[in-house]
């Protein structure tokens, strides 16, 4: 893989990591133990990596969200639509609108929370965090261009905890308030580029994670936080452990380079899997199979097929330049 000299492969390793863990726990929701072990962390990664990526705002407010509404905003809408398109295809075929009115209400309301309807359950599934992440940028580079080191990170923790307290009484439309509640690892991440933090912190981290994977809980796409600061540091904790584990599979030439592919797509990954979450196109293909596919094929003819729409984004120069992927970011000879 051909790669900037600026770049650091290490994070695109590690969003492939979690991306993948994503794709496990959404197609073996039942597995108890694997579930505490990812969801310590997962969430927060992304959130994490956004913030060290981050800047703080140069142009103005509305150049920003302008920025981050194409990069974050237009991907979410196109694969809404995409959902929406193919139920327009279920219509032709067994002559029921439901699908497409619930999918279109999904759009409108674009939110995590779920809200109960004739037409089933109006919610956007996994790429929430699409949406999200465009609030929490968008509102940590505006934050970031007037206050900086620990006055900025008190700000963010402040808004994450007031956000996540509204939470139990207002459900939120295109997820503003999981956005406004990653702030704190969005801020964290920002914060651990410029060395702010001591080592002996991090020592801290890691020793909380296996503790928050036993006695606490976190679920960002709900903003649930059993103790808020243990599920904070523990998260951090688990996301050093990635990040050595990045470095480590850096080294390895076999393996580094699929996980990195996959990692600078992520985005692309999370759009189509939500648009095979909802379509359940795997399951009308492998309808027509003259063997049956189940249990763990199941599983991997559903990864394969996503990957395979993520091969689609990534070649085609159009659709690219809608889910905002530079070639010039990956490249294999």
């Amino acid at each position: 893989m051909m790669v900037s000299a600026n770049r650091d492969v290490t994070f695109d390793i590690m969003k492939g990591i979690g991306i993948l863990l994503m794709l496990f726990c959404h197609y073996k929701p039942e597995y108890q133990w694997p579930h505490q072990f990812i969801y310590s962390f997962h969430m927060p990664l992304f959130f994490i990596v956004a913030g060290y990526f981050s800047k703080p705002l140069k142009d103005s407010v509305w150049e920003g969200i302008k920025k981050n509404a194409k990069r974050l905003l237009l991907p979410f809408i196109v694969t809404q639509l995409l959902i929406i398109a193919w139920g327009g295809v279920q219509t032709l075929v067994e002559h029921d609108l439901s699908f497409v009115i619930k999918h279109g209400l999904s759009l409108l309301w674009g939110g995590a929370d779920l809200i109960n309807s004739k037409w089933g359950m109006i919610y956007v599934g996994p790429i929430w965090f699409l949406p999200a992440l465009f609030w929490g940028k968008t509102l940590f580079e505006i934050i970031s261009k007037k206050l900086n080191s620990w006055k900025l990170l008190a700000v963010c923790v402040s808004i994450s905890i007031a956000s996540i307290f509204l939470h139990r009484f207002v459900n939120s439309p295109w997820c503003i308030i999981q956005g406004l509640s990653s702030l704190t690892f969005i801020s964290i991440g920002y914060l651990f580029k410029q060395k702010l933090f001591p080592r002996w912190l991090f020592w801290i981290a890691l020793a909380c994670w296996p503790v928050a994977m036993l006695f606490s809980n976190i679920e960002m796409v709900y903003c649930t936080y059993k103790y808020y600061v243990l599920d904070v540091f523990g998260a951090c904790g688990g996301i050093m452990f990635v990040w050595w584990i990045s470095n480590q599979i850096k080294k390895i030439n076999l393996f580094y380079k699929p996980l990195a592919w996959i990692g600078v797509l992520s985005l692309v990954v999370l759009c189509f899997h939500n648009f095979e979450w909802f379509s359940e196109l795997p399951y009308y293909i492998v309808a027509y199979f003259p063997f049956t596919i189940h249990g763990f094929l199941m599983i991997l003819f559903r990864f394969v097929f996503t990957i395979a729409l993520v091969f689609v984004v990534a070649y085609t120069p159009f659709i690219r330049s809608v889910y905002g992927v530079r070639k010039s970011a990956f490249n294999y000879e």
